[in-house]
């Protein structure tokens, strides 16, 4: 039986959700899967622009507090990341499909602090939650999620230069 690759995260972040196909289907869509799938690269940004690719697989141990998995390197920083999605054909990087550029706070061991995970994690339920208040009562106007966004993206993303985003996209696709 073939699996059909779906976008999105499980809740734990770690690995790809998957859709059952009918039997019947399945050559098709296994030919389609061989032919095009997804990767995935994550580069530590320095401060001086230069990047370090971290193996997707280390990534998600660290994300699941293997306590084995530490970057004393990192220890007590803050540290800007690229997290880059792949389109590959027949295994190779062919274009990319999204690009998130985010911050990853280590705590004093190198582990990655996880309290800054949950500050993130209420912000982003302040933003979800408040998309359901968008009604009006009379002349007032909910806009809590707007300011709960900014917040969000003034925290916790940013935004590389062009040359800095060209070496990402250099990197990510093998071209460095």
């Amino acid at each position: 039986m073939g699996n059909l690759l779906l976008y999105g995260f499980e809740s734990d972040c770690s690995s790809l959700n998957y859709l059952i196909i009918d039997p019947l289907e399945s050559y098709v869509l296994s030919e389609l899967q061989r032919k095009m799938s997804e990767a995935f690269r994550v580069f530590l940004i320095g401060d001086d622009d230069s990047l370090r690719s971290l193996p997707l697989r280390r990534y998600e141990r660290m994300l699941k507090a293997d306590p084995k998995e530490c970057l004393p390197g990192y220890a007590g920083k803050r540290v800007r990341y690229a997290l880059v999605v792949l389109e590959l054909v027949n295994r190779k990087p062919e274009k990319i499909i999204q690009t998130q550029y985010s911050y990853l706070s280590f705590d004093a061991e190198g582990k990655i602090d996880f309290t800054e995970f949950e500050k993130q994690a209420r912000l982003v339920m302040e933003v979800v939650g408040s998309l359901d208040s968008k009604q009006k009562h009379g002349r007032i106007i909910f806009v809590g999620h707007r300011f709960a966004r900014k917040r969000f993206q003034d925290l916790y993303r940013w935004t590389p230069n062009p040359e800095l985003e060209a070496a990402i996209v250099e990197a990510a696709l093998g071209k460095a």
